[in-house]
């Protein structure tokens, strides 16, 4: 089994790329951010430890997470943002972990990391090889701002935050583009798809 980690900068098409591998090709995918957020409300070890690190008013009554509560908390703030992601991570590395024994265990043949912060978190490490989508910055703004309906400026400001694109693509085992259209972005993964079966084949 090939563990493949797919990241990319914010408005990339990261996620695009990963429902082509789900829904096309049938590959398991492990949608990082899916799973924090999820660990974040379910798993009791987690919960204790972030309202020990940032209040009781991380949590409504019903147990859920008061999302805009934490948002403002980190994500004005460098240091706290750092102390939840030094929480979450490994809580996501651990559930990943165990989605990598299964799926081993159920002879799949891809498992798909997908994570916005995969180089940041190390995530690379547990991967044979990191595929990153990449698109160039205007492109990349035009999609967020068409997204999210925001301005040109609130998408730098997130963009600042993240990795330098030049970065990215340093790290890349495999370079995605995506700035056509979807019937474009279809024949560019059928490509990298075709590769990695060539060389498994070559492997047995």
């Amino acid at each position: 089994m090939k563990t493949i980690g797919v990241t990319g900068g914010i408005g990339s098409g990261k996620s695009a790329v990963c429902q082509i591998l789900q829904n096309k090709y049938g590959v398991t995918l492990f949608n990082a951010d899916a799973v924090a957020k999820k660990l974040m409300v379910e798993n009791k070890t987690l919960k204790s430890k972030i309202v020990a690190t940032f209040g009781a008013e991380s949590y409504f009554a019903d147990g859920q997470l008061n999302r805009a509560y934490v948002a403002q908390k980190v994500f004005t703030n460098q240091a706290e943002l750092k102390k939840l992601n030094a929480l979450v991570h490994p809580a996501v590395r651990r559930a990943l972990r165990k989605a990598k024994k299964e799926a081993l265990q159920n002879d799949v043949k891809y498992l798909v990391y997908e994570a916005a912060l995969l180089f940041e978190s190390n995530g690379q490490a547990e991967c044979d090889e990191v595929w990153v989508v990449h698109a160039s910055k205007e492109i990349r703004i035009k999609r967020v701002m068409q997204r999210d309906g925001i301005t040109a400026e609130q998408v730098a400001q997130r963009m600042a935050k993240q990795l330098p694109e030049s970065e990215f693509l340093r790290l890349a085992d495999v370079v995605i583009l995506n700035e056509g259209n979807e019937e474009e972005l279809l024949k560019a993964v059928a490509k990298c798809k075709k590769q990695k079966e060539n060389e498994v084949r070559r492997e047995q």
